[in-house]
């Protein structure tokens, strides 16, 4: 008698055993982000992402200072790096990041920027509820961007960036069939960049495909060589199940800092006024990004419930409104911006 009911009860353990959950994990390379550090990490995890993975470099505005806080509290994963002074930080960046545990131990792994956020719109609106839904039968979904204006804002000021900016752009404009992916087997693909991953090392076919952020499947997308697919055509954008809300413009003043920025790449022209023309368009409301107020407002409140982790907020934002006010010729001293998070920030 005792075989059997020994078999029994192995067999019932083993029927009876949790399945592990998915791990979802996020990467973002940044650089100078303080002011927006809070509310993008906030948002993220009340997203659902697991980890959240974010690797600096060479930061000026104190960020750096601030992101290793946050790690310290357990909020989030981060490594700094520095590029060559000729060099991409982008492509270092992501290669780190394709070799972190918190990568190579994921289900689901999605690369984003500081100025991208997800929104979800169906299920729970969560990214568990989105693959739930549309994700089961594919090797990654491809999410499109919804571009967002400078909704009138000239200046910057430490504001909610998804409260300040909900002018948006058409949803078939063509600068919207960019999209950003959520995929799987992390570990199978030699190279991620910003919009998808590259070098596919499995068999390409069957449930090995791209599909949109609706479950329907991009025959055109073969991520098996060095360059990745970045965009679909316009008739396949889609924002009814989930978006990439790109906060790109932001106020008119922001622009001055995006030049800066990318001008250490000899790249500073990609912000011109074609770039501008095609992304500040304003014709449109979208506040589904204001929906998902209670998870949000948990994680905020989490996050800044430590006097250390707000006093390394305002020394970003001063730092970051003392480079502005320095690029239009003015003393920091007389900008009250300046003044009061510098104020705070002692």
């Amino acid at each position: 008698m005792k075989k059997p009911m020994l078999a029994a009860a192995r067999a019932l353990g083993k029927h009876t055993a949790p399945k592990r959950p998915a791990k979802f994990t996020l990467v973002c390379a940044m650089r100078n982000e303080g002011p927006y550090i809070l509310e993008w990490l906030a948002w993220h995890r009340a997203v659902g992402f697991d980890d959240i993975l974010i690797i600096s470099n060479d930061c000026t505005d104190g960020s750096d200072i601030l992101l290793r806080h946050l790690a310290a509290r357990g909020m989030l994963l981060h490594i700094e790096h520095s590029p060559r002074a000729d060099q991409y930080a982008l492509k270092p960046a992501h290669a780190l990041a394709l070799n972190h545990p918190a990568v190579r131990g994921a289900n689901w792994v999605m690369v984003l920027d500081a100025d991208e956020f997800l929104v979800v719109h169906i299920g729970d609106n969560t990214v568990q509820g989105l693959i739930r839904a549309n994700g089961q039968n594919c090797l990654g979904m491809a999410v499109h961007w919804k571009c967002f204006g400078d909704s009138g804002q000239l200046s910057w000021r430490d504001a909610m960036v998804r409260e300040q900016f909900t002018r948006c752009t058409a949803p078939a404009d063509p600068v919207n069939a960019n999209f950003k992916s959520l995929f799987r087997e992390p570990t199978q693909f030699k190279n991620f960049s910003s919009h998808a991953p590259n070098d596919y090392q499995g068999m390409w076919g069957g449930k090995n495909r791209w599909v949109d952020s609706m479950g329907r499947v991009l025959s055109g997308i073969q991520l098996l060589g060095p360059k990745p697919r970045c965009a679909t055509r316009i008739s396949r954008i889609t924002h009814e199940a989930a978006q990439i809300n790109h906060y790109v413009i932001k106020s008119q003043e922001n622009m001055v800092e995006r030049r800066i920025k990318w001008a250490n790449f000899n790249n500073a022209e990609r912000y011109n006024a074609d770039f501008i023309k095609a992304h500040n368009k304003n014709d449109f409301e979208d506040t589904s990004a204001l929906k998902n107020t209670t998870c949000f407002a948990t994680q905020y409140n989490t996050i800044r419930h430590d006097p250390e982790t707000l006093r390394l907020h305002h020394a970003c934002c001063a730092n970051y409104s003392k480079m502005l006010v320095e690029k239009q010729g003015r003393e920091p001293g007389e900008d009250p911006r300046y003044q009061m998070h510098r104020a705070k920030s002692q």
